[in-house]
């Protein structure tokens, strides 16, 4: 690359990356309230919600909530990922903040859809989508990298080998499966998955639904069950979020404000392609930060 093309790129990247400031500002304004961006990169594993981001969030929190402002929205596009790394977030963004929405332009899977779960209200549209509070597990694998699975998948996977067997079909077929399957992952997976639970129906009963336990508990129900939801992928749409039970604000696809999330969104994940390498992008109106994984590193412009 020419130095003049490099210059061209650099100024473009800016221009870009002032636009979406711009827009998160127009946004605030339109709310009254401060506003955070989080998105992930859904093609690479390293755009799940990992300990990682906590250095990141931190930092972003800490300057908002040193502008004084008291209430807060996080506009995020998350596959998932750690339910510790979520626990911790969540923690953190309540102890600096009064109240705290999360806005969904697209989709907030697994434990993103938990994060909702600890706000007071999910700001969602038409393109908008949940997912099952179903944990992922960090699985390493052979070419030393590493990838995400379902733990409902591991578990409801050895349920179907068992009653299959149980109906007298050869074990013998099975047998390279289970063959793959670590035992330490099996007692990993029941533990995460109860823990996720608990962890969801206590976020529930101390923050949106101010201690309805009752309604919490068949909300947690539903969305862990692989019987009403029988895909960890399947769409959660804003009116089946709210036919749930949860405190779901739905925005017509006309409205001014929606307009300017999807904008938003979209022009994030353009960021995407305009930066090979990016997994993740963090950005508040006077702030930007990309995370990279292919030069293992944090870049923070602005």
């Amino acid at each position: 690359m020419f130095p003049q093309d490099k210059l061209f790129l650099e100024n473009y990247q800016n221009d870009r990356k002032l636009k979406r400031q711009s827009l998160i500002q127009e946004i605030e304004k339109k709310t009254k309230r401060r506003l955070i961006v989080y998105t992930a990169n859904f093609q690479h594993a390293a755009g799940a919600i990992q300990r990682q981001d906590i250095l990141v969030m931190e930092d972003l929190l800490r300057i908002v909530s040193d502008s004084g402002a008291k209430e807060i929205d996080l506009m995020i596009q998350s596959p998932g990922g750690e339910l510790s790394a979520t626990e911790k977030i969540l923690e953190m963004i309540r102890n600096r903040f009064k109240s705290f929405r999360l806005i969904v332009p697209n989709e907030a899977k697994s434990a993103a859809t938990m994060l909702g779960l600890g706000s007071d209200e999910i700001v969602m549209g038409h393109t908008s989508e949940l997912g099952q509070i179903d944990p992922q597990i960090l699985k390493p694998l052979p070419n030393g990298s590493f990838t995400f699975i379902p733990a409902y998948a591991l578990i409801n996977t050895l349920e179907t080998i068992k009653d299959k067997i149980n109906k007298k079909e050869p074990y013998q077929m099975y047998l390279p499966i289970l063959s793959n399957i670590e035992p330490e992952m099996i007692d990993i997976c029941s533990k995460v998955i109860a823990e996720s639970k608990e962890i969801a129906e206590e976020w529930l009963k101390k923050y949106m639904l101010k201690n309805d336990g009752k309604k919490a508990k068949k909300i947690v129900e539903d969305l862990s069950s692989t019987k009403v939801f029988k895909t960890h992928g399947k769409l959660i749409s804003a009116k089946e979020a709210k036919e749930l039970g949860l405190n779901i604000k739905i925005l017509d696809k006309e409205d001014e404000l929606w307009k300017l999330i999807w904008e938003l969104y979209y022009r994030s994940e353009l960021a995407f392609g305009e930066m090979p390498g990016i997994v993740k992008l963090f950005e508040t109106a006077e702030s930007s930060v990309n995370m990279n994984v292919q030069i293992a590193q944090i870049v923070k412009q602005g």
